[in-house]
């Protein structure tokens, strides 16, 4: 069975109402009236190292539609690490984008670049993809 990967609006919530409901500590929501950052998912959990990325990002670089299109690329690798590559999510408290080899990257490479008609990205594409892969382990 896949798993599901997904990019979700930010939005204000009340930190004591998604601990009760998730049994673990919400992300830190940073200044009530500062950006809210898109975070990722898989299987409805919170994939907590892309959304601190995704956190820092907003504040960083307070531009919504380029935070929307870095959660999105980073979406994309962290759905290729699970479902093509096998690399568990929940399994060995060991995380697939921690854990993913050069040879994950030119998987994903040839799979966007040579796959499936629904999976192929434009070369603009691709520079974004990588662009924001690169840049997520440079800063992690």
């Amino acid at each position: 069975m896949p798993f599901e990967v997904r990019v979700h609006e930010g939005r204000a919530f009340d930190p004591e109402v998604v601990k009760k409901v998730l049994g673990e500590p919400a992300l830190p929501a940073g200044e009530p009236d500062g950006p809210q950052a898109p975070f990722l998912t898989i299987d409805g959990r919170i994939h907590r190292p892309t959304s601190d990325y995704l956190r820092n990002l907003s504040y960083a670089r307070p531009n919504p539609a380029t935070t929307r299109r870095v959660a999105s690329d980073l979406r994309g690798w962290l759905d290729h690490l699970c479902n093509d590559r096998g690399l568990h999510p929940h399994e060995d408290h060991r995380d697939p984008i921690f854990t993913a080899t050069e040879r994950d990257f030119a998987s994903y490479y040839r799979l966007r670049q040579y796959g499936p008609e629904d999976r192929l990205l434009s070369g603009e594409g691709w520079t974004h993809a990588s662009g924001a892969i690169k840049r997520f382990y440079e800063l992690r």
